[in-house]
């Protein structure tokens, strides 16, 4: 921090579309995703200045006070989102989502709407890049497993302990992880297969401003259910001596 302002010293760059960093507890996925927000405000501050247009980042993790007022004085405002139903309504937006599985569950696929497939799916056309961890992304489901870009591993080697309420905070915040890419398309817990230059390990450094980017211990809540809708369908055959209503209700 200089002059009352926070320094993100991470270039604009940063990949595309859908990615997801996966990896154990306390393994660096959710400081991966906090290095990623800096970029992607300044960014999104860049196309502002070009085209007028805002474009804000939506996200199911609460940033700090002092993260939300640089983005704002950057032009860029952060919304949250906790459940599904709420989400699939963002247009244009970047979206940060901390452990999707419980947003996109691969035992509860046969239960999604229509419209949150279909957000997914057409996510381009929505003007919407999803960033977001999971912690087993062999427990999302596979259809959304297809749909992803990116799928990072994240591995941390060395480093101060994760804070915890019961525990001293620690004197020094430090470390390394590894970040490897991976093929999402034929992922396999069991046999991994890396994607085209995932064989080789990239590092990156735990440095406390990441770190005060938003609080990762925070406990993410399971998507409430989406709310069920009532359908009408009539016989397209006028006089139909079968039943002329179907009246049912089911998720859209």
């Amino acid at each position: 921090m200089e002059n009352g302002t926070l320094d993100y010293r991470s270039s604009t760059r940063q990949p595309r579309m859908k990615i997801i960093y996966s990896g154990l507890e306390s393994s660096g996925k959710s400081l991966a995703l906090a290095m990623l927000a800096p970029q992607i405000i300044k960014r999104n501050a860049q196309w502002h200045t070009k085209t007028g247009i805002t474009r804000p980042l939506v996200s199911n993790l609460k940033f700090s006070e002092p993260f939300e007022n640089w983005a704002i004085g950057m032009g860029i405002p952060i919304n949250y989102c906790e459940n599904l139903d709420d989400l699939i309504k963002v247009r244009n937006a970047d979206v940060f989502i901390d452990e999707v599985g419980n947003y996109f569950d691969s035992r509860l696929w046969a239960d999604l709407s229509l419209d949150a497939r279909r957000w997914l799916s057409q996510g381009a056309k929505s003007g919407i890049e999803l960033y977001g961890t999971a912690q087993d992304f062999a427990q999302v489901d596979k259809a959304f497993r297809r749909l992803v870009n990116h799928l990072y591993h994240i591995t941390k080697v060395c480093g101060s302990r994760r804070p915890a309420a019961t525990r001293p905070l620690p004197k020094f915040i430090w470390g390394l992880c590894l970040k490897r890419e991976l093929d999402p398309q034929g992922y396999d817990e069991d046999k991994k297969k890396f994607a085209s230059g995932g064989l080789i390990p990239w590092g990156f450094f735990i440095r406390k401003e990441y770190c005060e980017i938003f609080d990762t211990t925070q406990f993410i809540q399971r998507s409430k259910p989406l709310p069920y809708k009532h359908i009408e369908r009539e016989c397209e055959i006028p006089g139909c001596p079968h039943l002329s209503h179907n009246k049912k209700i089911q998720h859209i």
